[in-house]
């Protein structure tokens, strides 16, 4: 499961590096593309969205019910 996210965090960060690479430098080297920032920044925020999501599931699926079932603790 976590090689599968990292595959997918990997990936996301190859095609943001491909996007902003498509268009060749202009004469100003700091010259941005406003659009590839905000796609950029948006498959990153959607990207460590789903993590959070899996994290917390995972919590809940695995951790919880292993703490429940121990004597002495409680939630």
């Amino acid at each position: 499961m976590l090689s599968t996210v990292c595959k997918s965090f990997i990936l996301t960060l190859c095609i943001c590096w491909a996007l902003a690479a498509d268009g060749a430098l202009e004469h100003n080297r700091f010259h941005y593309d406003d659009y590839t920032l905000r796609m950029g920044g948006l498959i990153f925020a959607g990207l460590m969205l789903t993590i959070g999501i899996i994290v917390l599931i995972m919590h809940l699926v695995f951790i919880q019910p292993k703490l429940a079932s121990k004597p002495g603790i409680q939630k």
